[in-house]
């Protein structure tokens, strides 16, 4: 077997990447560790068979690679994998960038995607004098998330601006440029793909059910979720490649701001795939307008459903009722969280749902930026492993995602 190696920085970690026919791998070059590893071989191993191994059995493997210094924080069994999310922590408090992400494969027991960051030594003490209600005020933000950044201390993060939870400070430039620095990311998943494209069959490759080519994003009524919409467009319309400058869908359908049940069940009952970014909960997903026509709920759900991959980009909504009963309607395949996300402004100009949208998309529609089309499932865990910044990643999976849109 014969691999290629490049050198790249991923969250501020010099890298090698190795790529083979399965897939792809990123090396610390200090430590000779594999951090990232991703195999389409063992994501999508023997799917079609009866499970291999329980939940217990997926935590026991996972916290084996994983290792003591990290804590479990969240499992989710899917029909085709356990998706695992393990981070470190002191006094309660998760390091910012160090995080343990497994995906193990439920019908084989291998390990099919993992991200384990390095521990690096923390000489700070985890001071919280601001709490997230007075981090939210200072930023004047809805959302915080609290980290310890190594160098820097205790830091609420939010969808506006990062506050010292020590002082009450924004901080500005100085930290934007140390996290930018820090943390810098130059790995092209891409030309990753590419190498492992040019060592496959494409025969091998194979597409399920109706190809319609056509695509629909929405969203609730948030400025905040409208680059999130945006990304997940403008992947739908990349072109395939330099020689073939068609897209997937050329013309995707940007529905911008709904406020009516009808016009969702329209979206869901006339669209191949479709995105949402937005608020939700276990029954519900938010909608603009006021009234019965702010939400639409498991019981808005119309029957004969038509959409075949709908990725809803909200709290809970992956979780038991509304997910389930999108599936039950006939929604092919639904991708979603299991609990909480977070579109959280690491630094200016950046936004990690809008990052992973775009990643999912590319992948799910195989445009110019991967090299080829991965499954709905495939491009899930692709998206997941490698957005290391955790908080807009999605764990479940509903109804039968092993398809090619």
């Amino acid at each position: 077997m014969h691999w290629q190696r490049q050198q790249r920085f991923y969250a501020g970690i010099p890298v090698k990447a190795i790529t083979n026919e399965h897939g792809y791998m990123l090396i610390d070059v200090k430590t000779n560790q594999t951090i990232l590893y991703f195999n389409h071989t063992a994501i999508n191993e023997n799917l079609d068979g009866k499970p291999a191994i329980t939940k217990d059995e997926a935590v026991k493997i996972a916290k084996e690679l994983c290792g003591e210094d990290y804590t479990l924080i969240r499992v989710t069994g899917n029909p085709y994998d356990y998706d695992l999310q393990f981070e470190r922590q002191i006094n309660g408090i998760a390091i910012f960038g160090e995080d343990c992400y497994v995906v193990v494969n439920r019908m084989t027991g291998k390990i099919a995607a993992f991200r384990k960051m390095p521990v690096e030594e923390v000489k700070v003490e985890p001071v919280v004098k601001v709490k997230k209600e007075g981090a939210l005020k200072i930023a004047k933000a809805r959302t915080a998330k609290l980290y310890i950044v190594p160098g820097i201390g205790t830091v609420w993060f939010t969808d506006r601006y990062a506050v010292d939870a020590a002082s009450g400070k924004i901080l500005g430039d100085d930290f934007q440029r140390f996290m930018e620095e820090k943390y810098r990311t130059t790995v092209d998943f891409g030309k990753l793909e590419s190498e492992v494209w040019a060592k496959k069959v494409k025969s091998e490759m194979s597409s399920e059910g109706v190809d319609n080519d056509q695509g629909a994003v929405f969203r609730a009524d948030d400025d905040m979720c409208k680059d999130d919409i945006d990304a997940a467009e403008a992947s739908m319309e990349t072109p395939y490649s330099y020689w073939y400058p068609w897209s997937w869908d050329d013309d995707a359908d940007d529905y911008d701001i709904v406020s009516s049940d009808s016009t969702v069940n329209y979206i869901l009952g006339h669209f191949e795939a479709v995105y949402y970014s937005g608020h939700g909960n276990r029954y519900c997903i938010a909608l603009g307008g006021t009234g019965s026509s702010s939400t639409y709920c498991t019981y808005d759900i119309a029957s004969g459903r038509q959409t075949r991959l709908f990725v809803v980009s909200a709290c809970y909504a992956g979780r038991n009722s509304f997910s389930d009963m999108l599936v039950q309607k006939g929604v092919q395949c639904v991708i979603g969280a299991s609990g909480e996300i977070a579109d959280i402004q690491y630094w200016w100009g950046y936004s990690a749902c809008a990052d992973w949208a775009g990643r999912f998309w590319d992948w799910a529609t195989g445009n110019v930026n991967v090299a080829y089309q991965k499954s709905a499932h495939e491009a899930r865990i692709a998206a997941n492993t490698a957005v290391w910044k955790k908080e807009c990643n999605f764990d479940s999976e509903k109804g039968y995602c092993d398809i090619y849109i």
